[in-house]
């Protein structure tokens, strides 16, 4: 079970659980250790970034970072949206209508006061975003377990192979700090910032609506538990985002589902069996480590399985295993993110669980494992990028 030093569950108490953070010197150690983590994992990208550079002279940093998603956040950052969906032949085709707003509108926003290009402010952002999500996991896995399981678990993140895509313009680090703020915020019973940061997060990206899950559910403890009827404001709140950019997207082209139209007919994505992502599972086993895609998908559905029985098992709070297990399903049921280290970064209880599980020697060997696995999906991403400019 889960080793605590104060409250087990955040949901299961008469009050809200107290943070717990070293103090003076100690935190200050503790802030150094878990940033230099970070920085070190950002360095490793680069290093990625640069060794795959060596095959195509004359393309730069920036052009690494800043392709397929990345340019078309860029796009909706310099350019907005267009006026109607683009179309073939009745079809929607693949257009920036596909991408949440929140992201491109902070670039656009931070371009016009700092002197940088957007590509370079947007890969500023996601950085600084993600050493924000660093320390505020370490926080919020604080509050129910040790400290030493709780840097464990912040570092492991920072190293997660996910987590390349916090060097890029995607909107993954956004979305991680706004959840672990709306996390920190439910734990504490602040219903209104619960409810407005996962706003924000849905504004973000679809999967945010996990948190709106997280949400129904804390506030369904406190109103079962303690009469707490304003506990409703989070979940209330928490979905506001994507009907903000659904009805934005309602006047600027006529159609509220225009998202949803673009999604299934210009980006090929939508709802589907969530069984489809056995099929390139059953693909690996027939033939292992022969398709790079197939592989991924199968090493991330066994990390998915083993780490989310080892977070149920550990009993970390309910919130947390609903938003994992909405995070999953919603990953699971599209053609694209699947269960690739994207989508798995996003779940981040898992890592919680894999840190508080690998102690000693073994946290060693897991993050070992995970910063050369790290290593290569940038190296391999930023070179398949590059293949195709």
């Amino acid at each position: 079970m889960l080793s605590t030093a104060g409250p087990q569950r955040a949901d299961g108490g008469e009050s809200a659980p107290p943070l717990a953070t070293p103090a003076g010197r100690s935190c200050r150690a503790t802030t150094a250790r878990l940033l230099g983590s970070y920085v070190a994992s950002r360095v490793l990208i680069l290093v990625a970034a640069l060794l795959a550079g060596l095959a195509h002279p004359g393309t730069t940093v920036t052009q690494f970072l800043s392709t397929w998603d990345g340019g078309w956040y860029l796009a909706v950052a310099s350019h907005g949206y267009p006026a109607r969906i683009p179309e073939i032949g009745g079809r929607a085709t693949e257009s920036t209508i596909g991408f949440f707003p929140l992201y491109p509108m902070l670039v656009r926003a931070a371009s016009l006061i700092v002197p940088f290009s957007a590509v370079v402010v947007a890969i500023l952002i996601s950085t600084a975003c993600g050493a924000t999500v660093v320390l505020l996991f370490y926080r919020l896995a604080r509050m129910f377990t040790d400290r030493d399981t709780a840097e464990r678990a912040a570092i492991l993140f920072a190293f997660f192979p996910g987590s390349f895509v916090l060097s890029m313009p995607y909107t993954e680090g956004l979305m991680l700090a706004l959840a672990a703020v709306c996390f920190l915020a439910l734990f504490q019973r602040r219903w209104w910032l619960a409810g407005l940061s996962a706003a924000l997060a849905t504004a973000c990206r679809p999967t945010g609506l996990a948190l709106a899950a997280a949400c129904a559910w804390q506030a369904a403890v406190a109103i079962r538990q303690r009469r707490e009827w304003r506990a409703i404001i989070a979940p209330l709140l928490a979905p506001t985002g994507v009907l903000a950019f659904f009805l934005f997207l309602k006047v600027r082209t006529g159609e509220f589902t225009a998202w949803l139209r673009v999604e299934k007919e210009g980006w090929k994505q939508g709802p589907k069996l969530g069984l489809w992502v056995f099929q390139p599972v059953a693909r690996f086993l027939d033939s292992p480590f022969s398709n790079r895609r197939d592989t991924v998908v199968a090493l991330g559905l066994l990390f998915a399985i083993v780490s989310l029985g080892v977070l149920l098992w550990q009993r970390w709070p309910g919130a947390l295993n609903v938003y994992t297990l909405a995070i999953l399903a919603m990953s699971a049921n599209t053609r694209l993110d699947s269960v690739r280290p994207r989508a798995l970064l996003t779940a981040f209880p898992l890592i919680f669980a894999t840190a508080a599980a690998a102690r000693g020697r073994r946290f060693a060997y897991v993050l070992a494992v995970s910063a050369g696995l790290l290593f290569v999906l940038a190296l391999q991403y930023n070179t398949f990028q590059l293949d195709q400019i």
